[in-house]
């Protein structure tokens, strides 16, 4: 640590016989420097604040009606081309920065110099934006802010609304586009079932749905056919029978019975019916269960009849009276029975020839549906665009009309473009500062170069040390009054050298707080 100590005392000392050398390096290099800080241009920032309103009372009114654009995202974009060549283009023409221009080199540098010191921050708050320029002057600074701001302005406003017009006319193409086709629709459609009216399907379905309809149909109809005329036969042998009979109260209770014997004859043709279908189907089967209810309900009327002829014949003593009765109503009943076997036969023959036909007709109907299905495809949706489109349509008629009733992005100047009076850059005082102790470390390094350059030795150990050879002894110099004198003259002008070049640097210091030269001096003249 001793020599360490030493060493720096060694060097110190030797660089102190450079003193003047380094005291007049370090004017020059301060004189200099601080010249050099004064010729540094200033920078003027130029800046102002929006605060950009997304907030509308129409907009939760027209939800589902208007058109709803992503506010952020369009912010978003604004930001990202606002500093767009044209805009910055544009900028430059309205600020006047143009006229020194005189070639499409400078322009470029213009330009991409501007966006570099352009800058556009959203900041902390939601919706508040923040644009920045600096210039060497603060008018143009504010000039370019400004139009910065306009530009800004503008461009989100006249481009919602070119937006809208550019949907508005492309909705309004497609919709005539689509109502071409919806009306060529409606035609071919109207044409094709005009064409084919008889072959069409209806509420029933298409052509298998309809044949199976008729097919049940025919079978309802035969089996009511064979109901009717197995009920036609019995009637005939009942009437023959009744005829050869002779009247007596024996034959008057038969004939009773004979009277009655319609019911049962109905009942034995409908339960030889009902066994038939029970080979084919279940119990539970419509046609089955329609043939067992009529049984129950003919057993009722037979019962029934039953008991009124019995309490007749017991009362009527004339027993041609009641044969006579009972075989006009045996003639009536078979008189209806035939009536209804010709209805049925007519209509079970409709049905027989319907399916005759429909099975003729098994290799174009379902051509003539599958084309049908097609037209009315396409029918519908034509027509589902054509709906779509114009609901869109008034949803941007409507969103325009929200836009230029001017209830959209609303913009708040919070801060107007503005620029400070005294630059930003450069910082003046700080620089003449760091100058003043370049100068000082400049001078030092030459000082202590020189002694490097010329060494000598101060004391016998670093003699010792650097020649390794021995020392026997040292001579100490002598200081007579002269030489004090002389160093003390010496040492006095360095400090004073020194301290006049560190009143400079304060001297500097104030003329930059007082805002400069130029106002220190404007100043002067005032008091002047």
């Amino acid at each position: 640590m001793k020599d360490i100590i030493e060493e720096i005392l060694n060097n110190v000392r030797s660089g102190w016989r450079f003193r003047w050398y380094a005291i007049a390096l370090a004017w020059v290099v301060a004189i200099i420097g601080w010249a050099a800080v004064y010729s540094l241009p200033n920078k003027f920032e130029a800046t102002t604040r929006v605060y950009v309103d997304t907030k509308s009372v129409l907009r939760p009114l027209l939800q589902g009606l208007a058109v709803e654009s992503d506010i952020g995202e369009q912010l978003s974009m604004m930001t990202k081309t606002l500093l767009s060549r044209p805009n910055l283009e544009k900028v430059i023409r309205e600020a006047d920065l143009d006229l020194l221009i005189e070639s499409e080199v400078e322009m470029e540098a213009l330009v991409r110099g501007m966006a570099k010191r352009i800058l556009v921050s959203g900041g902390r708050e939601k919706n508040l934006f923040t644009i920045q320029y600096v210039h060497e002057t603060p008018e143009v600074a504010v000039k370019v802010v400004q139009e910065l701001l306009n530009i800004f302005v503008e461009s989100s406003i006249g481009d919602e609304r070119i937006e809208a017009d550019t949907a508005t006319r492309f909705l309004d193409g497609q919709i005539a586009s689509y109502e071409a086709k919806l009306v060529a629709a409606e035609n071919r459609l109207t044409k094709f079932k005009r064409k084919n009216v008889g072959m069409l399907p209806g509420q029933d379905g298409g052509i298998f749905q309809r044949q199976q309809v008729v097919k049940r149909q025919h079978e309802t109809a035969l089996l009511a056919l064979r109901e009717a005329e197995n009920q036609r036969n019995e009637l005939n042998i009942q009437l023959k029978l009744l005829s050869d009979q002779k009247a007596s109260t024996e034959s008057k209770m038969q004939a009773v019975d004979v009277v009655q014997s319609p019911y049962q004859i109905r009942i034995t043709a409908l339960e030889q019916l009902e066994d038939e279908l029970l080979l084919k189907y279940t119990e539970q089967h419509p046609d089955v269960v329609e043939i067992s209810r009529k049984i129950v309900v003919l057993q009722d009327q037979d019962k029934a009849s039953k008991e009124a002829l019995s309490e007749e014949s017991k009362s009527d003593n004339t027993g041609g009276l009641g044969e006579n009765e009972a075989l006009d109503q045996l003639k009536l009943q078979l008189a209806t029975a035939t009536a209804n076997v010709a209805a049925l036969n007519v209509r079970e023959k409709t049905y027989r020839q319907k399916l005759v036909e429909m099975g003729l007709l098994m290799d174009t109907i379902p051509q003539v549906e599958a084309e049908l299905t097609r037209l009315n495809r396409d029918y519908v949706l034509n027509k589902t665009n054509y709906d779509l489109l114009t609901q869109r349509r008034e949803s941007a008629v409507i969103s325009k009309d929200v836009d230029e009733a001017g209830d959209g992005v609303k913009f708040r100047i919070i801060d107007p473009p503005h620029a400070p009076s005294l630059p930003m850059s450069p910082k003046r005082e700080l620089l003449s500062a760091v100058v003043l102790v370049a100068a000082f470390g400049i001078g030092a390094a030459l000082a202590f170069l020189l002694s490097q350059l010329n060494p000598v030795f101060y004391s016998a150990s670093s003699l010792r040390r650097e020649t390794e050879y021995p020392v026997f002894g040292s001579i100490s110099r002598v200081w007579t009054s002269n030489l004090k004198t002389k160093r003390r003259i010496e040492v006095a002008f360095f400090i004073l050298s020194s301290t006049a070049l560190f009143t400079l640097f304060v001297l500097v210091e104030v003329i930059y707080f007082m805002g400069g030269p130029d106002k220190v001096i404007s100043q002067v003249r005032g008091l002047l």
